[in-house]
C-alpha cells in the first residue's frame, strides 16, 4: 500500500510540473515556428502572423511590419526585419537588423545591421559591412565594402576595395578609385580624382586633380 502511494505522489509531482516547464520556456522558444508564406500588417501588434515567426514569401507592411525573418519580398511603407532577409524589400523606409542577401530599395532610408551582399538603393543607405552596390544620395557602411558606392556622400569607416565615385567620398583606407570633388582616405592604395583629394601616403597627402599610391 505504501509503495503504491509513493508512486501515486511522484506521478502527480510529475505531472503537476509539466505546466510549469512549458511556461517556463523563453520567448524564443516559443517563437521556433513554421515559417509563414504570407503576412499582412498594419502594425507589429496588429498582423496576420506574429511577428516572432519567420515569413517564407510576401510581407506586406501596410504601414508597418516586423518579423523574425524574411526569405521573399517585403513590400510597404515601413519594414523592419529582426533577423536576416533573403530577397528583395520595397518600401519607403526599411530596417534589417541581421544580414542582406538580394536587393533593398526604399525610397527614404535603408538599413542593414550585418553585411549587406548585393545592392541598396534609398536616399539613405547604411550597412554593416557591404558586398555589392550602394546607390543613394548618402552610403555609409560601418566595417568596409567590397564592390561600389555612388552617391552625393559616400562614407566607408573601414576598408574599401573597389570605387567610391560622389562629391565627397571619405574611407578609412582605399583599395580602388576614389572620383569626386573632395576625396579623402587615411591609406590609399590606389587612384584619387577630384578637385581636393586627401591621402596621408599619397604622393603628397593634398594634392589637386591627382592622387596615388601604388
Amino acid at each position: 500500500m505504501n509503495d503504491f502511494r509513493f508512486r501515486f505522489a511522484a506521478l502527480a509531482a510529475l505531472a503537476a510540473s509539466l505546466p510549469l516547464t512549458a511556461a517556463a520556456q523563453p520567448p524564443d522558444a516559443a517563437g521556433a515556428q513554421e515559417p509563414a508564406a504570407f503576412q499582412l500588417s498594419l502594425w507589429d501588434s496588429v498582423q496576420i502572423v506574429d511577428r516572432l515567426r519567420p515569413i517564407h514569401g510576401l510581407r506586406l507592411s501596410l504601414p508597418y511590419g516586423r518579423n523574425r525573418e524574411l526569405h521573399g519580398a517585403d513590400i510597404g511603407i515601413v519594414g523592419r526585419i529582426d533577423g536576416d532577409l533573403e530577397g528583395a524589400q520595397f518600401s519607403v523606409a526599411g530596417l534589417v537588423d541581421g544580414d542582406l542577401t538580394g536587393l533593398q530599395y526604399n525610397w527614404l532610408l535603408s538599413t542593414v545591421g550585418g553585411h549587406l551582399r548585393g545592392a541598396q538603393l534609398g536616399a539613405v543607405n547604411t550597412a554593416g559591412s557591404l558586398e555589392g552596390a550602394q546607390l543613394g544620395l548618402v552610403n555609409h557602411t560601418r566595417d568596409g565594402a567590397l564592390g561600389a558606392s555612388l552617391a552625393l556622400v559616400n562614407i566607408s569607416e573601414g576598408h574599401t576595395m573597389g570605387a567610391e565615385i560622389g562629391l565627397v567620398n571619405y574611407a578609412g583606407s582605399v583599395e580602388g578609385l576614389q572620383l569626386g570633388f573632395v576625396n579623402v582616405t587615411e591609406h590609399l592604395h590606389g587612384v584619387q580624382v577630384g578637385l581636393v583629394n586627401v591621402a596621408r601616403n599619397g604622393f603628397l597627402p593634398v594634392f589637386i586633380i591627382v592622387n596615388a599610391a601604388l
